[in-house]
């Protein structure tokens, strides 16, 4: 089967990456070893000149090939990266700037990413309405395998608690934070708001909430 993202973005270095074109192509059922057409682009300001990076991505989920396109031009993942991260090429960089571009980017982390993303968007209010919660969100991972999964219930009308759950999908092993927040609205623009964390972290805020119209 064929599953195609029609809309969506990805997190690199924190900018994001708009998708423009992903089909994540499935041959063979008892190998999950997809074929990859994805296509992405982060659009920067260099100097005075509008610039777009396109982000490309081929092959299969095994053996994936990554390339990237400046305007027009292929440039290297090295020139790509101190575009990201600077918003100039690397031979403008300084020593000191130029060790920060030695991170090696894995298309297979970006291409499981989306199929990740895309597959977790739909899940998430099926989980919502089966388990009967108010909020039910699985946030799908960067590229450094973080993710996020949320649940949270309204009890009456001023009580509203969650449950976060922090992971790591390259690391399952690691001890990861989670956390149970309760948030009581005293009145209409006033809330009370509790956080009990893992890591032993506790604290409790007033917030004023304003909607300008």
């Amino acid at each position: 089967g064929e599953v195609e993202i029609l809309r969506g973005h990805y997190s690199l270095y924190g900018k994001r990456f708009n998708i423009e074109d992903a089909k994540i192509i499935f041959i063979n059922d008892k190998d999950l070893n997809p074929v990859l057409h994805i296509k992405a682009s982060y659009k920067f300001r260099e100097e005075n000149n509008r610039r777009t990076l396109y982000l490309l991505i081929s092959g299969n989920l095994h053996s994936p090939s990554l390339s990237f396109i400046l305007d027009s031009e292929q440039i290297s993942e090295a020139d790509a990266v101190s575009y990201i991260i600077f918003g100039k090429n690397m031979n403008e960089l300084s020593n000191r700037e130029q060790s920060s571009v030695g991170n090696e980017i894995s298309a297979e982390s970006i291409a499981t990413s989306l199929l990740l993303n895309n597959i977790t968007s739909s899940l998430n209010n099926k989980i919502k309405d089966a388990l009967h919660l108010d909020l039910a969100e699985i946030t799908g991972y960067n590229q450094y395998g973080n993710t996020e999964i949320q649940i949270g219930k309204y009890f009456g009308d001023r009580v509203f608690i969650s449950y976060i759950k922090e992971f790591n999908i390259f690391d399952t092993q690691s001890s990861q934070n989670e956390s149970v927040n309760l948030e009581y609205q005293i009145s209409k623009r006033f809330y009370l708001q509790s956080e009990q964390s893992s890591n032993k972290s506790s604290g409790i805020d007033l917030i004023f909430k304003w909607e300008s119209k």
